[in-house]
Order: C-alpha cells, then structure tokens, then sequence
C-alpha cells in the first residue's frame, strides 16, 4: 500500500491534518478509485509476501530432509518413504528392495589424505549413485559412509544388477581421486511377508551388507527367501552372497595399522 498511502499523506500535509485512521477512512471512502487501488495494493502485497514464505517454507523443509555434504535425502526422510514402500509393497503384491552401501576404508582416507579428502569421495559416491539410479529411486547418505537406495518396483535380482553397475561405475570413478582406487560394499533385501516392518527390511539389507564386508570388501551380497517360504509368508530369509569384483581390492595406502570395517 505504498502508493495509496504516500497520496493520503500529501493530502493530509496539504490540508494540514493529521493522517490519522479516521482521515484515512474518510478518504478512502470520498474517492472509489482510491479505494479500488488501495485494495488492489494490499491484495499484491499480501500475494507478494505469501508466496516469499512458502519459498521459505519449502527452503526449510528441504534443508530438513536433505544431507548437507552430498545433497542426498537424509536417513529421516529415506525412512519415512521405506515405510511407505513397505506398506505398498505388501498391500498391492508389488516387489520393493533397498540396497545399502558402505565406502571401504573411510578411515584411512581420513588419517593418510584429511577428512576433507573423506568427503570428496563420499561426495564421488553420492555421485555416482544418482547417475546409477533411475528417477523413481530414493538415494540417501545414512549417516557418515553408509549410503541407502529405495528401489521400488524392482526385486532383489535387478536390484543386484543395479548394485554391481554402480559398484563397476564408482571403480572408475575413484581413478580421478589422488587417494588412489576407491570401493564399496553393498548389501541388498527385498521385502516380504515374512517381515514385520520396513525397520526388519532394512536391518536385513545391513545384515548383507556386512556379510559383504566379512568376505573381503568390494562386493555385493544379497538377502533371498527360498520359494516355498515366500509363498506362505512362514519364514525369515536366508543369506546369499554373491561376489563378482570388477576390481581388485583398494590400493589405498594404509597408514598405521588402522582401518574401517
């Protein structure tokens, strides 16, 4: 109301009064185009302003669901959607699988080369793994080198063949670090009616993950359910590794004698 309110004040200076409200009020209500601007100014205003904190809004909202470091959705948000994969999954029969991956040999990265070359490459692996992943995927960092994948729609045996791409693409990757070849593990489940929740799906994606980290690093293991067991919803699963590195183990130079599981 810039405009409106600038002209009742040089009418009130002119006529030697006091813009006070009932001035104000007198004159909008003397002058119908006045009136009809003023209301006009105010709506644009109040429209100005609405929209400014929606974006705010939406700012925040996003900063609250979203890593800082790789841009990658946070474990709040990656949880809140599992869940209702999960539920979806279970409701309509339809296949979801999460895919859990871990940087191999962070800590020595970060003793030899500085945490900020520990972040570079985290930084490569969120990366890669959007490039790897379709639109429909939900990538998230977990929380320090742990990183997650929604893959909804998908079994565990393509979600495997998406695990072993991105696992060959981020090898490649790594050559342009200075720390030398860069690997991960993974870990994979599909959900069933075995499970009681998405919490279980995870867990067991994190049980393969680390029998992929027992077997030596840079490899992908999955989580299956024999058929028989699938089909009555009776049974937990059972544990497959399968191995196929497309490089050899890291080169990464050790420093000391410690090291990451």
């Amino acid at each position: 109301m810039g405009a409106p309110s600038g002209l009742l004040v040089l009418r009130a200076v002119l006529g030697q009064e006091f813009p006070g409200v009932r001035f104000v009020l007198g004159e909008l209500a003397r002058d119908p185009a006045l009136y009809a601007y003023a209301m006009l100014s105010t709506a644009a205003v109040f429209w100005i302003v609405g929209q400014w904190l929606g974006k705010a809004a939406d700012r925040l909202e996003s900063r609250a669901l979203t890593d800082p470091l790789t841009g990658l959705s946070n474990r709040r948000n990656f949880e809140a959607r599992l869940e209702a994969e999960f539920a979806r999954a279970l409701r309509y029969g339809t296949p979801v699988s999460v895919i859990v991956l871990d940087m191999d040999g962070l800590k020595v990265v970060n003793d030899q080369f500085g945490h900020q070359a520990g972040d570079q490459a985290l930084k490569l692996i969120a990366s890669s793994i959007v490039s790897s992943c379709r639109t429909t995927d939900l990538p998230a960092r977990l929380g320090g080198d742990e990183f997650g994948v929604i893959v909804a729609g998908v079994d565990a045996q393509s979600a495997f063949t998406l695990a072993e791409r991105l696992r060959g693409e981020l090898a490649k990757l790594s050559q342009t670090l200075n720390t030398g070849s860069i690997t991960v593990s993974l870990g994979i489940a599909q959900a069933s009616k075995a499970m009681a929740n998405s919490e279980q799906l995870l867990d067991e994606a994190d049980k393969a993950l680390y029998d992929s980290k027992r077997s030596g690093r840079n490899r992908t293991s999955l989580r299956v359910q024999p058929a028989a067991e699938a089909s009555s919803g009776t049974s937990g699963l059972r544990l497959v590794t399968r191995a196929a590195p497309t490089s050899p183990a890291p080169t990464t130079p050790r420093a000391g004698g410690s090291n990451r599981n």
